[in-house]
């Protein structure tokens, strides 16, 4: 849903950090 999404891009900004 579209929290799957949100939590897709947060997991990618945590990623970059």
């Amino acid at each position: 849903g579209l929290f799957d999404i949100v939590k897709k891009i947060a997991g990618h900004i945590a990623g970059s950090i």
